[in-house]
């Protein structure tokens, strides 16, 4: 979890600069490598080094696989290929149960799970570097290169490519004329007003997010009448209708509402359990998989959802950030679990209340469904000033029907 924290901060930064494909391809490598360095780990010492850098890999692919794929499809595709990725994710989790009932010899499958990382790694080579991270850099033949390459394997014609080409070519002279160069560092999340408030509720999100689905993960002693090869399988089988869900309600309902209705119906869920008694374990387990199936929903929807409300120049940048609050709600986690020593109802409580809080701050933010990705700091000003300007009128039209009724 530290090596994940420390990763999605570093990478997430880095690949702004260096560009997503080189990330990638870089934490891949470094996945396989450390994770086979774990298997012939001679000391404890060693191994969680191993384990650390792993970890820091595992945050650069995972982040920079995201935005890559989410910055070469189209909006109307973006909530589908977001669940068929969240799904993967969990059809790994269901494939490690059956790898670790198979391989009981740890070392043998760490290397199992690490050694299909250098097939990974070979196999990503033919993926393109983001036309839009292109761009914003300079490199417009590279990214007219790669358009044209995509075009072809989709079977289509690139048409207006010069003037595609020219307007983001205008639009990035202005945004480095009103306020300074592409590259940026974190703290250009907290700049402006309608940043700060995309980086606070992200952040609260991803945290509330981890912290209570690492909650009902790691407290599977309470169920220790069952395997825990079936809990794990049983876990990672729930989440799959949960994560296909998420793209039918992110399309329907949007994706804010998907995200504090995942959040708050979490959250409830948990608080539910405090008065079950514990010999009712059919109703303990009923609650904590659909309390962790909701917050699997609400994890994908959140990579959804702030790689959309983020723009190109600072993307990684915020997936970064807001993901490293996420591994530090997964490590408060157990150090909350233990006020069970003042009060059993304790941990649940507070477990409940975050996600509920969150859900109910999510509501600040503004909604993406079926608007195009931004790729400069000034088209996400516009789009809040355009938003205020839009209620300010609302509310003026409002007064004056009370008036006219009068």
């Amino acid at each position: 979890m530290a090596g994940v924290l420390v990763g999605a901060l570093v990478y997430g930064s880095l690949a702004d600069r260096l560009g997503r494909r080189a990330m990638m391809l870089w934490s891949l490598l470094q996945v396989g490598v450390m994770g086979t360095g774990a298997a012939f780990a001679p000391n404890l010492a060693a191994y969680c080094a191993f384990r650390f850098f792993s970890g820091t890999g595992t945050a650069g692919f995972v982040l920079n696989s995201l935005s890559l794929t989410m910055e070469w499809i189209p909006s109307r595709f973006r909530a589908v290929v977001a669940t068929v990725l969240s799904c993967s994710l969990t059809l790994g989790q269901l494939l490690l149960a059956g790898l670790a009932y198979a391989i009981r010899d740890w070392r043998q499958l760490q290397l199992a799970a690490s050694v299909p990382f250098f097939l990974f790694f070979l196999c990503s080579w033919w993926i393109p570097e983001s036309a839009r991270w292109l761009i914003i850099n300079h490199r417009h033949e590279k990214a007219l290169s790669n358009l044209r390459r995509v075009a072809r394997l989709n079977g289509e014609k690139l048409e207006g490519e010069g003037t595609a080409l020219e307007a983001l070519r205008l639009a990035m002279q202005q945004e480095e004329e009103s306020s300074g160069p592409t590259r940026r560092s974190a703290l250009e999340l907290f700049r402006t007003a309608p940043m700060r408030v995309v980086t606070c509720c992200l952040m609260l999100a991803w945290f509330s997010n981890n912290f209570s689905f690492y909650y009902l993960a790691l407290d599977l002693q309470r169920f220790g009448g069952i395997s825990i090869f079936l809990v794990q399988l049983i876990f990672g089988a729930v989440e799959m209708p949960f994560r296909m869900l998420m793209a039918t309600a992110a399309n329907c309902l949007g994706r804010r509402l998907t995200q504090a209705a995942c959040l708050s119906l979490g959250g409830l869920f948990i608080l539910a359990s405090i008065p079950v008694p514990q010999d009712m374990e059919v109703l303990q387990i009923a609650l904590t998989v659909l309390g962790k199936g909701l917050f699997s929903c609400s994890s994908c929807c959140s990579y959804l959802y702030t790689t959309e409300l983020y723009p190109t120049v600072i993307r990684q940048t915020g997936l970064g950030v807001t993901n490293m609050m996420a591994r530090l709600g997964a490590v408060a986690a157990p150090m909350i679990q233990m006020t069970k020593a003042f009060g059993s109802f304790l941990p649940p409580l507070l477990f409940g209340t975050v996600p509920i809080t969150a859900g109910i701050l999510v509501n600040c933010l503004p909604e993406t469904l079926g608007i195009p990705l931004a790729d400069t700091m000034e088209q996400v000003e516009d789009r809040a000033r355009k938003k205020r300007s839009k209620k300010e009128g609302l509310k003026k039209e409002a007064k004056g029907t009370k008036i006219t009724k009068f």
